[in-house]
């Protein structure tokens, strides 16, 4: 064939033999091979339930149609059509984030469908430990003082008399902070209504969103500054490029220690206007060595960060010493276990965290790194650089850090790279489509994505948010023989006992009981323990329940008072009379457990010794008709007829019916 181009000599050109015949077998690209085995995975652990895969056995507690219906559509998502036609979805989405005022009544809409389907009882983390602490009054900040500092203003708030029904209202406030945010940082950051709208779709369509039902700990704040901090990462007015991000850190971190692992994304910000303007330098006159702004900023930034920090933490009543103890001690890093780095659990919570948290992304990121719009590309943009890093430095708190208890193996701990991991692979697709000839492959990755997000965050909140279903997976979490530790089964048997306790107290005993042989020297579980016997009527385990809460240190006036009433009613008098002196030593002496203790020494013939204790009783209240009845009748006891008849005929006074100072008046003679 000759080509004859103008003004030149004639080129030939030889025709390449095309192979028109379809090969036998496609190797299906890393998108498909990636959707495919989180659909396998999800799909087998829906068989059967499972403590060894907690973040995607969600499935497995619905009924066997609901699974099946499920599975088909994981399935249906591997046809083209279908999974074209899912992809649209971002674009309605996209409408939503178009419009300012769309997006707050949007992000209000949803926070009322937050609050309406709100979990109704405390099953993931330690949210129990939380509204105990909130509804008992004593200030509780563990490792996060802003996030309970929080909390507890807004359920004192709401309801001053029982804050612990309200506590879940700050995390319904946070999602319409974070539904407003989360459409407001994708339309600013893309300028491609389908770009935008597929980062919102998944940000939205994330199991994290549960985070927002009512969810009672710090997570849900930390979700946010997440999604604030990659904002300022990404959008910060340049000026203030260092202080606006290192504000969000500092909060962040007095919000939950978790945020000292996003610091290299803070160090890369910093790093980034240095590197800019130095790259403007004229050509040999570049400076030698590194400069000396490019080391100040980012330290500079970090300094800003923990003053922030630590400024916060002492305004809500804590000191950073004390949070930084606890987190470092033996409730917290001190207690990991160096066996733990290289177990069988390790690698599960692992597996489980990526598989839910990261699924739609890896699908996405997939794709795009197959088609070379390589992580490098990402890494050269410093626009981008500080999320690779926020993605790296989580993965190393969730690969380092050792969950110890939670009803999701703490899954929400390390839930906050999803947003920056979610950014990441929306921003991979968008280049890749724009380097596409053919964007109805990007467009067919998109919708699986969607669709993965859909199906895994439906069944994630259909489980969750039912107490029933929600309960069951309790149950399995806490199995023996799963990845678990003792300590984390022995909460999760606690909580379990807790949500029994209104609707089968034999259940709720045996959960407790479970509870305590899983952690022995976990005083609360034997407190709990001894009120689920007391509720079925046993005295006797009652009795040795607390009595081993005492031992183990409880000395809550409530709880002593309790044991003491036990050992006076089950026949241990001598035991009963030593925990009412330990009352009234701590200044508990009220008419009611001075008259315990005199009955108590009665029971061991200390009658005079019982008598003052009367006498004092009667000093603090005089109308208590069963106290001059017991006068009475130690006075009896010790000779006294006319003293005994006299507080006899005082309680009839009180009470004419009063059954026993009637019957011990009349056997007296005249």
């Amino acid at each position: 064939m000759v080509d004859g181009g103008s003004g030149g000599a004639a080129r030939t050109t030889v025709p390449v033999p095309v192979n028109t015949a379809r090969p036998w077998v496609r190797f299906p690209g890393p998108s498909l091979l990636v959707y495919l085995l989180l659909v396998g995975l999800h799909v087998a652990a829906a068989v059967a339930p499972s403590p060894w895969s907690w973040g995607i056995h969600q499935l497995s507690f619905l009924p066997l149609g609901v699974r099946l219906a499920f599975g088909a559509a994981f399935l249906l998502l591997l046809v083209p059509a279908i999974a074209t036609a899912v992809a649209v979805l971002p674009t309605a989405v996209a409408r939503v984030a178009g419009s300012f005022g769309v997006t707050v009544l949007f992000a209000a809409a949803s926070a009322v469908a937050f609050w309406l389907g709100r979990i109704e009882f405390a099953f993931l983390g330690d949210g129990l430990v939380w509204i105990q602490h909130l509804e008992s009054g004593a200030p509780f900040y563990f490792s996060e003082p802003l996030a309970t500092t929080v909390l507890c203003w807004t359920a004192r708030a709401l309801n001053a008399s029982q804050p612990g029904t309200v506590a879940g209202a700050t995390s319904v406030l946070l999602g319409f902070v974070f539904i407003v945010a989360a459409l407001r940082v994708c339309r600013s950051r893309w300028t491609d209504v389908y770009t935008r709208g597929l980062a919102a779709t998944l940000l939205l369509l994330h199991p994290t969103i549960l985070l927002f039902f009512g969810y009672v700990e710090s997570y849900a704040m930390v979700q946010v500054l997440s999604l604030l901090f990659v904002w300022s990462l990404l959008r910060a007015p340049r000026g203030f490029s260092l202080v606006v991000p290192a504000t969000i850190l500092g909060v962040a971190i007095a919000t939950h220690l978790v945020a000292v692992f996003w610091l290299p994304a803070l160090w890369a910000n910093a790093w980034r206007p240095l590197a800019g303007a130095h790259a403007r330098v004229a050509p040999g006159r570049e400076p030698q060595g590194a400069p000396h702004g490019a080391t100040l900023g980012p330290l500079v930034a970090m300094l800003l960060a923990f003053a922030i920090a630590a400024a916060i933490t002492f305004a809500v009543g804590s000191s950073p010493g004390s949070v930084l103890k606890r987190a470092i001690g033996p409730q917290g890093i001190g207690a990991q276990e160096s066996t733990w780095f290289w177990s069988a659990p390790h690698a599960a919570d692992v597996s489980n965290l990526i598989v839910l948290v990261l699924g739609p992304a890896f699908v996405l990121a997939a794709h795009g790194l197959a088609r070379r719009a390589q992580i490098r590309e990402l890494w050269a943009d410093p626009a981008w650089r500080p999320l690779v890093l926020l993605v790296a430095g989580s993965l190393s708190f969730a690969v380092l850090v050792q969950p110890r208890i939670g009803g999701a193996r703490d899954w929400d701990l390390f839930a906050s790279w999803s947003v920056p991991a979610v950014l990441l692979g929306v921003e991979l697709s968008r280049r890749l489509r724009q380097k596409s000839l053919s964007p109805s492959g990007e467009t067919k990755v998109a919708g699986r994505a969607v669709g993965l997000a859909v199906l895994v965050t439906s069944s994630w909140l259909w489980v969750n948010l039912d107490p029933a279903l929600a309960a069951r997976r309790f149950i399995v979490l806490q199995q023996q023989g799963g990845p678990f530790s003792r300590d984390a089964r022995g909460y999760a048997s606690e909580t379990l006992g807790v949500y029994y306790r209104s609707r089968d107290p034999r259940l709720a005993r045996d959960s407790w009981r479970e509870a305590t042989l899983l952690a022995p020297s976990h005083a609360r579980y034997h407190v709990n323990l001894g009120s689920a016997a007391l509720a079925l009527g046993d005295l006797n385990e009652a009795r040795v329940a607390w009595a081993r809460a005492h031992e183990l240190g409880e000395r809550d006036a409530r709880i002593v008072y309790n044991l003491a009433l036990a050992c006076l009613r089950t026949g241990h008098a001598a035991e009963a009379v030593r925990h009412f002196d330990e009352l009234i030593a701590g200044g508990a002496g009220n008419w009611s457990i001075l008259q315990s203790r005199a009955r108590a020494k009665t029971e061991l013939g200390l009658w005079r010794e019982a008598l003052v204790d009367l006498d004092r009783a009667l000093q603090l209240d005089s109308t208590q008709a069963d106290v001059h009845c017991d006068r009475g009748v130690a006075l009896r006891s010790l000779g006294d007829s006319a003293g005994a008849r006299g507080s006899f005929r005082a309680a009839l006074r009180l009470a004419p019916a009063h059954p026993e100072a009637r019957r011990a008046l009349e056997s007296m003679s005249p």
